[in-house]
């Protein structure tokens, strides 16, 4: 989860940065750094950990897995949710800034983008090979040639279900 959230961050920080820059320019009124942080970083980072932490504990998706070790895969899934909260933020500042206030809007097109990132992913199942998900319930015997391995992805069963690897 720390591989996507710091990734999700990349886009909202570039922004921050960028409101930063434009400073008076942009704003009709002038706004602080602090103000523009949690505007534009701290409340949808906040809010899209908990709504993929939320998804996630619903369904478990196998990219989340800590035994599967996929941590440019969940930087990559990040990266694009954070650049899909600055697209739904932006939508959400144009079309809703009459009715809400810019936090809210911004907290909800984090977690919005949180949701939507993590619920097409492959759900784990019991049972599975968290590396690839094949069905290991009925794994070869101990003694037997393969025991302790998954004959997918050649990973080792055992150290997976305990956590080892």
């Amino acid at each position: 989860m720390k591989w996507f959230v710091a990734a999700f961050a990349v886009p909202l920080v570039a922004l921050w940065q960028w409101g930063s820059a434009a400073g008076p320019a942009m704003f009709a009124e002038p706004v602080s750094p602090a103000l523009l942080a949690v505007l534009l970083v701290i409340a949808p980072l906040g809010s899209a950990y908990a709504g993929a932490r939320l998804a996630l504990l619903v369904r478990p998706r196998r990219l989340f897995d800590r035994r599967a070790g996929r941590g440019v895969a969940l930087a990559v899934l990040g990266l694009s949710a954070g650049i899909l909260c600055v697209a739904l933020c932006g939508a959400a500042l144009i079309l809703l800034d009459r009715w809400a206030p810019d936090l809210a809007l911004t907290a909800v097109s984090g977690a919005l983008a949180g949701i939507l990132a993590t619920l097409p992913l492959a759900r784990t199942r019991a049972g599975a090979c968290p590396r690839c998900g094949y069905d290991l319930t009925s794994p070869a015997s101990p003694g037997q040639p393969g025991f302790g391995v998954c004959p997918e992805c050649g990973a080792d069963s055992i150290a997976l279900a305990a956590g080892r690897v």
